[in-house]
C-alpha cells in the first residue's frame, strides 16, 4: 500500500501506510459505555520542573519532579467533543496531560459530535479533539479546511477507510492494522484453518489472504473467530481475537487476545516511563489505568508540543509542527510523523495481549483483566523481538546494542512459550 495519497480538491488526502506504518481508519469502536465527563481543565501553569514523556501532574498531587517539560503557550484553550457513550478512560488520560502542560481543555457534553464540531470550528481554535466519531470529522471536512483548524481524532479510525486528510490526525490504532496482527496470529502462530470473521467481512477477509487463509463460511463450528468490532460477551468454545477495545471487557475467556503495543499501562509498569505515568495517574485518580488513558495522555501531549513550536499557533502551522514529529514519547510508544503519516500511534510495535489464568510476574500490574503480552507476536521473525533499544534490557538485562535483538523466549516478562507448547494463546 503507498504511503501516501495525492492531494484532492487543493488538500493532501491522506492514506497513510506503508508495511511499517499503514494510516487511515474506520468508524468509531467504543468498548464500553463509561461515564462522559463534561468540565473544563482550568489551566495550570508549571511553577517547577515537570516529567519529560512519561508523567504527569494529574487533578491531585502525584509523585516527585522529572525532567523539565515546556509548559504551551499561555490561555491556550482546546476544545474536546465526546461521542455518546466514549469511555471515561480516554478523557482521564486527556485531563492529565493539559494539567500537566498547562492548556486547558473545553469538554463538551456528549451531544451530536457533527453539529458541536461545526460550532466550534467557528470559534477559530488552535485545534480540536474529536473522542469517538470517526464519521463527524469525515462530515465535517468541508468545514474543517474552510477553517484550517486541525482535528485530531481518538477512540474512532478514518485510517482503514482511507478517510483521514491534511487537517485530521487520529490517536487510536487503525482497525486494519490489528486484523493484520490478529490474523497473523490466528493463522500463522495458532495455526487455525476455519476463521469466522465477526462485523467487518471484507477487512477480515483481506487480512486473512495476506496469510494465505480465507474466512470460515458460519460462525458454527469455526475453532477461532476474527472481531473487529467490540465484543459485548465471551465466546463459547474456540479463541477469540478482538480488536483492542475488547480490553474493557471482564468477560472474556482465558486465552482470548487484543491487539495492543507492549507498551500498555494496564500491564507496562516494569517500563520506566510507563510506570511514572501509572504513578502520576493513580494518584490524580485513585485507581490505575484501565483502558485508553495513554491514547488521550498521548494526544494530548503532542498537540501541546506542536503548540508550544508554533508559539501557540494552529492552522498550517501547527499541522507542519506536528508532521515535524520524528520520536517524541510520552507515555507509550513514540510518537513519529510526516505529511503522508498523521496516525500517532506505531504498528511495528504491535502485538497480541492475552488474557491468561497464570500467575503474573512481579513487576507486571495486574488489572480487572489479567493481560499479558504474548511476547513471540512481538518479533520480526517469529524470534527476535521487535521493541524499541530503550526498553529491551527491561526484558532482557543482559542485552546490550552490540548484540542483536534478543530471543523473546528470554524475556523476564510477558508470556514467553512457544506456540506448540502452550494450548491457550
Amino acid at each position: 500500500m503507498a504511503r501516501g495519497q495525492t492531494p484532492t480538491s487543493g488538500r493532501p488526502l491522506l492514506t497513510l501506510g506503508t508495511p511499517q506504518r499503514n494510516h487511515s481508519l474506520r468508524g468509531p469502536c467504543l468498548a464500553a459505555r463509561g461515564r462522559p465527563t463534561a468540565c473544563l481543565v482550568t489551566l495550570l501553569l508549571l511553577l517547577g520542573a515537570c516529567t519529560e514523556g512519561e508523567g504527569g501532574a494529574g487533578p491531585r498531587p502525584g509523585p516527585g519532579p522529572g525532567p523539565t517539560v515546556t509548559p504551551s503557550p499561555v490561555g491556550t484553550v482546546l476544545p474536546v467533543i465526546l461521542d455518546e457513550g466514549v469511555h471515561h478512560s480516554y478523557l482521564e488520560g486527556m485531563e492529565l496531560a493539559a494539567d500537566q502542560v498547562g492548556v486547558s481543555l473545553d469538554v463538551r457534553p456528549p451531544a451530536d459530535p457533527l453539529d458541536a464540531l461545526r460550532q466550534v470550528l467557528t470559534g477559530g481554535p488552535p485545534a480540536v479533539f474529536v473522542v469517538g466519531s470517526a464519521h463527524a470529522v469525515a462530515d465535517a471536512r468541508p468545514e474543517i479546511e474552510a477553517a484550517g483548524v486541525p482535528v485530531i481524532l481518538l477512540g474512532g479510525d478514518l485510517y482503514t477507510d482511507r478517510a483521514l486528510f491534511r487537517l485530521a490526525f487520529q490517536a487510536s490504532i487503525p482497525h486494519r492494522w490489528q486484523a493484520r496482527v490478529l490474523a497473523r496470529y490466528l493463522v500463522v502462530d495458532r495455526g487455525h484453518d476455519s476463521i469466522a470473521v465477526l462485523d467487518d467481512a471484507t477487512l477480515g477477509a483481506e487480512a486473512l489472504a495476506e496469510e494465505g487463509a480465507s474466512p470460515a463460511e458460519t460462525l458454527l463450528g469455526a475453532d477461532a473467530v476474527l472481531a473487529l468490532r467490540p465484543v459485548s460477551h465471551a465466546r463459547d468454545g474456540g479463541q477469540l481475537a478482538a480488536v483492542n477495545e475488547a480490553v474493557l471487557n471482564r468477560n472474556l475467556p482465558t486465552g482470548a487476545v487484543v491487539c495492543l503495543p507492549y507498551t500498555w499501562a494496564g500491564w507496562a509498569d516494569m517500563i520506566p516511563r510507563v510506570h511514572r505515568f501509572r504513578e502520576r495517574f493513580e494518584a490524580a485518580y485513585g485507581h490505575p489505568p484501565v483502558g485508553f488513558e495513554q491514547e488521550g495522555y498521548d494526544a494530548v501531549r503532542a498537540v501541546a508540543e506542536a503548540l508550544q513550536r508554533t508559539g501557540g499557533a494552529g492552522g498550517e502551522r501547527l499541522v507542519r509542527a506536528l508532521e515535524g514529529f520524528r520520536d517524541e514519547t510520552y507515555s507509550s510508544v513514540p510518537v513519529r510523523l510526516g505529511p503522508d503519516d498523521h496516525v500517532l500511534a506505531e504498528e511495528s510495535q504491535l502485538g497480541v495481549f492475552a488474557v491468561t489464568d497464570q500467575p503474573l510476574t512481579p513487576g507486571e500490574a495486574q488489572g480487572a483483566v489479567p493481560w499479558r503480552p504474548v511476547m513471540r507476536t512481538f518479533t520480526t521473525n517469529g524470534e527476535r523481538v521487535n521493541l524499541l533499544d530503550r526498553d529491551r534490557k527491561v526484558f532482557f538485562p543482559s542485552w546490550h546494542r552490540r548484540k542483536p535483538s534478543p530471543n523473546y523466549w528470554k524475556s523476564r516478562f510477558g508470556i514467553v512459550t512457544r506456540s506448540h507448547e502452550d494450548p491457550l494463546h
